[in-house]
């Protein structure tokens, strides 16, 4: 299961362009800022984070040069596992800044079912602040009769302790 947080743009009136602009953003390690970091922050729009990572990126390489290439390729390694278990979370970082807020989270099997649940949950809401109504409940719950808390007279029970049976 993935774990999405997802993040709402600021309103701007229009609740259909407010709604293509939400943003999804995946929780835990990225493989792709881990193989190509700028490319992935590039294409993240993070023009900041960008700017820092190549200043440290940079100023690793010229700490570490004296020691050796294999010195310098560790670093490096390291620097970018480091990157890829932080991008998503500078990813909410930037956006923030950006005026976005956390709406929620959303656990799913992909990040289409994700959305689905979001925009699902989130018409309902809609429906309940217009009607005033309580929305009926999802229909993938099953609903159960209530348990009885006592049993009646002559029916087993099951548990640690049954009570030892009377003599008739």
């Amino acid at each position: 299961m993935s774990l999405y947080i997802v993040m709402e743009p600021p309103r701007s009136g229009d609740a259909r362009r407010d709604a293509e602009r939400v943003a999804f953003v995946r929780e835990g390690f990225s493989w792709l800022a881990l193989f190509v970091p700028a490319l992935w922050l590039l294409c993240h729009r993070m023009w900041l984070v960008l700017i820092g990572w190549i200043v440290v990126a940079v100023a690793l390489h010229l700490a570490v040069e004296r020691l050796g290439t294999a010195a310098d390729l560790i670093a490096g390694l390291a620097f970018n596992v480091a990157c890829a278990f932080e991008a998503n979370g500078l990813r909410r970082w930037t956006l923030a800044r950006r005026g976005y807020r956390e709406a929620a989270v959303v656990a799913g099997h992909s990040r289409a079912d994700c959305e689905r649940r979001y925009f699902a949950e989130r018409q309902a809401r809609a429906a309940v602040q217009e009607d005033d109504a309580p929305a009926p409940p999802p229909a993938s719950v099953p609903s159960f009769p209530a348990a009885r808390a006592v049993p009646s007279e002559g029916e087993p029970v099951l548990g640690l302790f049954p009570q030892p049976e009377r003599p008739s």
